[in-house]
């Protein structure tokens, strides 16, 4: 028997010298650089395999992950899992792997299912035993030097991300702020997780080193006293409304009488912050009343643990209860940290609902609505307000999948914009029934709809050849304007161009009966509004300079950013 496993441990027998870890190392990352090169053929990545940088970085990781596993076999195992395992997180959590995710593993045991789960884990134990044993089988004092010497490091680093980031990355990496879970696809797996790595610590310590907060003098230091209303904020994702094209012949039947009531009689014309992607940007707007300007990336990607002061909390000092929904994972954006951090009681996210009925991948805004209904209206009937926050992903993408609607709208010019059309057309259809729902129950609820951002993919000169309503050859933003609906008794906001940020403050105001806007000077009475750090003429969105405004914004920002870091 004791012979039979030092036979198998044999199996795992490492390279002896520096020479033949030099050489696995490269024959390992050539070998993963070439099949890098047919996933950007198909655009599955958009980095050269080949450049000095990336494969530099390979090969210095590969080399640690040598020295630590010792063995041949699990080295290569232990390799192409991490190289691999970003892509399977982007399939099957819609995201890669981000440093701060490896807290948030269980989401990808629970996307794989039961089975499969415990072969991950018998799998993964198996490994870390081996690996154990192999170093203790062939235990040699030059092999440990030099995993404590990198052991070391790692610490370090870890004490002192600022200076091994400026080392690293002494000019930031081409990825997008908005979406830095996908920085893989650009920059390589190993690159994308050690800079977030590094700069995710470097946040934290800059952050920090000033806990001063700002004393609010908007909307979070009125006393809103007791109120009684419920509150619907509906977010659609990539929502385009067909009814705004001229050049685009429609059935009258095919949209709902009703929602051609709502846009005569409650149209307003948000400005978000983003245009095609960065959901998450808008969602800080609309529910923290702050403009997105992403000095330190993507909000929700870098709230902490604690309490930040956003519309959730604040209605909760009120009695609120405070419902949160969106069917996603929730190290999407990380917005379950996010959400229970400004204030959400609950939020229901994918394992909360029947995933049976996809829409290109994504829950079907009908099936959505329908299940977050059900959740819904016992809170709707019970004496305490609500402030229900629900984020419909069900048109997320469309173009070059498997359609679950018909094609009733057509125009050939633009197969993405065609598409887009039908989605948010069946959408519609399923968004006025949930409304309905709700206001049979509470006809006095306060029901803002609103688009995260405008879809991606479309040219400003399709949008003129279908005849848009905004024109784009007078007005220069209306790639950032959308249509929302607020439906609310005695509002009187028709055809007002807002800010996204500005939402919670026009909330608070309807809810006081206008006592908000007497006791404040309210952001909505000004001509200027804050766009990405850039403030701007509302009505044009011309820049303009107003420097005192822009340093307040960012200080109202970094601010609700603080909170979420330290313990109240």
């Amino acid at each position: 028997m004791r012979d039979i496993l030092i036979k198998k441990v044999s199996l795992l027998k490492p390279v002896e010298n520096t020479r033949d870890t030099l050489i696995l190392s490269f024959l390992l990352v050539l070998i993963w650089s070439i099949f890098s090169e047919i996933l950007k053929y198909n655009q599955i990545i958009f980095y050269d395999a080949f450049n000095l940088r990336v494969f530099f970085s390979n090969i210095v990781f590969s080399l640690v992950v040598i020295i630590y596993f010792r063995s041949i076999i699990l080295s290569i195992i232990g390799l192409y899992s991490f190289l691999i395992l970003p892509f399977v997180t982007y399939y099957f959590l819609r995201k890669g792997i981000l440093f701060r995710d490896f807290e948030n593993i269980d989401e990808l045991i629970y996307a794989f299912g039961n089975f499969n789960s415990f072969l991950i884990y018998f799998i993964s134990g198996v490994f870390i035993i081996l690996v154990i044993i192999t170093n203790i089988r062939f235990f040699k004092i030059r092999a440990l030097l030099f995993q404590i010497i990198f052991l070391i490091l790692i610490l370090a680093s870890y004490f002192y991300p600022k200076t091994f980031e400026k080392f690293f990355y002494p000019s930031k990496p081409n990825i997008e702020d908005f979406n830095i879970s996908a920085a893989f696809r650009f920059i390589g797996p190993v690159d994308a997780l050690i800079y977030n790595y590094l700069n995710t610590l470097s946040f934290e310590n800059n952050l920090m080193k000033n806990k001063n907060l700002m004393k609010y003098n908007d909307f979070r230091a009125f006393d809103l006293g007791k109120v009684n209303k419920n509150i619907h904020i509906i977010v659609l994702e990539s929502f385009i409304d067909p009814t705004d094209f001229k050049n685009i012949k429609l059935d009258k039947t095919i949209i709902p009488n009703q929602w051609i009531d709502y846009k005569n009689e409650n149209l307003f014309y948000g400005i978000s912050p983003v245009i095609g992607g960065g959901s998450a940007q808008a969602e800080f707007e609309i529910l923290c009343g702050a403009p997105s300007i992403l000095e330190y990336g993507t909000e929700f990607n870098r709230i902490g643990d604690y309490s930040t002061n956003c519309l959730p909390n604040y209605l909760k000092k009120y009695g609120y209860k405070t419902l949160a929904s969106q069917p996603m994972y929730g190290s999407f954006f990380n917005i379950e940290k996010a959400y229970k951090s400004i204030g959400f009681d609950k939020s229901f996210l994918t394992p909360n609902f029947d995933m049976s009925e996809m829409n290109n991948g994504w829950l079907s805004d009908e099936s959505f609505f329908n299940q977050h209904f059900e959740l819904l209206k016992k809170s709707i009937q019970n004496e305490k307000p609500i402030l229900n926050y629900l984020f419909a992903v069900g048109c997320h993408t469309v173009i070059g999948q498997n359609q679950s609607f018909e094609k009733i709208i057509e125009y050939p010019q633009s197969k993405v914009l065609e598409q887009f059309l039908n989605c948010n057309n069946k959408s519609i259809k399923s968004l006025v029934e949930y409304v309905n729902k709700i206001i049979n129950i509470d006809p006095e609820s306060l029901i803002i709809i609103i688009p995260d951002h405008n879809p991606p993919g479309i040219a400003s000169s399709t949008y003129t050849e279908a005849g848009h309503l905004c024109d784009r050859s007078q007005y220069s933003f209306c790639d950032r304007r959308v249509n929302g609906i607020l439906i609310g008794e005695g509002i009187k906001l028709k055809n007002k161009t807002l800010a996204y940020y500005e939402i919670p403050e026009i909330i608070v105001n309807y809810i006081s009966n206008n006592e908000l806007c007497k006791t404040i000077k309210c952001n909505i009475h000004n001509n200027l509004i804050n766009l990405n750090g850039t403030i701007a003429d509302r009505k044009s969105l011309e820049i303009v300079s107003d420097q005192s405004l822009k340093i307040y914004f960012r200080e109202l920002y970094i601010s609700l950013l603080k909170e979420s870091w330290i313990k109240n």
